[in-house]
């Protein structure tokens, strides 16, 4: 709240890097697109779809009631709109449980992109950038 902002600066805990000013490019990785696409997931013990609702070329969102604990490494596969199959690996980075006061925001799990193909970024980066960016609070 505002009594932090009054705090005297600290120094970053160690092994943390003071963040340098946000450059042009760390906005570019954060801007998601609409994309409804289906999303086959498979972990050590799990197969199951899913359904992406947006991406960025760093990942994207499965809704789905199944979730995966944090860190979980996925393989993911799923079609762009534009007609190119997608295989990756990713990790789930975040969860969003079931949540009676927003009715409508659909449980699911952010997938990290991990170590894509350069032909699967390279698409991924291509819709990216073909789509109206989304704006929205989390």
């Amino acid at each position: 709240g505002p009594a932090a902002a009054a705090a005297p600066a600290r120094a970053a805990p160690p092994g943390l890097k003071p963040h340098p000013a946000p450059s042009v490019g760390v906005k570019r990785i954060q801007q998601r697109v609409k994309m409804q696409a289906q999303v086959d997931l498979g972990s050590d013990d799990n197969f199951f779809s899913g359904f992406s609702s947006n991406i960025s070329d760093g990942g994207l969102f499965v809704a789905t009631g199944k979730l995966l604990a944090i860190g979980t490494e996925v393989d993911l596969s799923f079609t762009l709109p534009s007609g190119e199959k997608i295989d990756a690996k990713g990790a789930v980075r975040w969860v969003r449980d079931l949540n009676d006061s927003t009715p409508d925001t659909l449980p699911g799990i952010g997938v990290q992109f991990v170590g894509l193909e350069p032909k699967a970024e390279e698409a991924i980066r291509r819709f990216v950038q073909s789509r109206e960016p989304i704006f929205y609070a989390e």
